[in-house]
């Protein structure tokens, strides 16, 4: 049976996103110096992180980030003045993203990932590509309207984002009792959501991007 659905907004944050990168000028001369010698740019990405980083109907990667990442890999062999430079892409999860950079199994990240004060301790960033608020998708006999109607719910969000610590937080404070399940990423959070019959789901929003200002 299919239930309809309803976006409900459940938290009033706004949320940067932004490519990532390694953090020191120190290391980033180091990743530039390592793609020069080794004519290769290796690209992280997300597989369901819809409309940035996924896979189509025919596995192609395809995606607003992805599109983005692709211009500064072509702009970096320019810049590096190389004849041709090779792209490889490498997989990642919310989980994973940020030590893939961090460790050096990437150069460059692309996705949906949100830019805050924490995460540049780790890594530095591309200016915003996006904003966004954080809302959930609740059944529309729920009767859920706000985040002290979860009291005691169960809530799927996706592992490693900001959304998690944010529920968190809240919880903490309304005393809400919370029961979060966390998907490995957006695609098997919404299943999850779907085949659990939740009541509320913690996704970040398909947002339509939006130029920086």
């Amino acid at each position: 049976m299919h239930h309809a659905t309803t976006a409900k907004r459940i938290l009033s944050v706004c949320l940067a996103a932004s490519c990532c990168l390694p953090a020191t000028s120190a290391s980033a001369a180091d990743t530039l110096a390592k793609i020069r010698d080794s004519r290769t740019i290796t690209i992280a990405h997300r597989e369901a992180s819809v409309p940035f980083s996924y896979y189509d109907a025919g596995k192609k990667l395809i995606g607003y980030a992805v599109d983005l990442c692709v211009k500064i890999a072509d702009a970096v062999r320019r810049e590096l003045k190389l004849d041709r430079l090779n792209v490889d892409y490498l997989a990642v999860t919310p989980s994973t993203r940020i030590p893939a950079i961090m460790d050096g199994k990437a150069d460059l990240e692309c996705g949906s990932t949100t830019n805050n004060a924490e995460r540049r301790k780790q890594v530095a960033f591309t200016i915003p590509h996006f904003f966004a608020a954080a809302r959930m998708v609740v059944r529309t006999d729920s009767g859920i309207a706000n985040c002290s109607d979860l009291r005691d719910k169960q809530v799927v969000t996706t592992k490693g984002t900001t959304i998690v610590k944010l529920l968190i937080e809240r919880d903490k404070v309304r005393a809400l009792s919370l029961k979060l399940i966390e998907g490995r990423d957006h695609a098997e959070s919404s299943t999850m959501a779907k085949s659990l019959s939740s009541m509320a789901n913690g996704l970040k929003p398909r947002s339509r991007p939006k130029e920086s200002t």
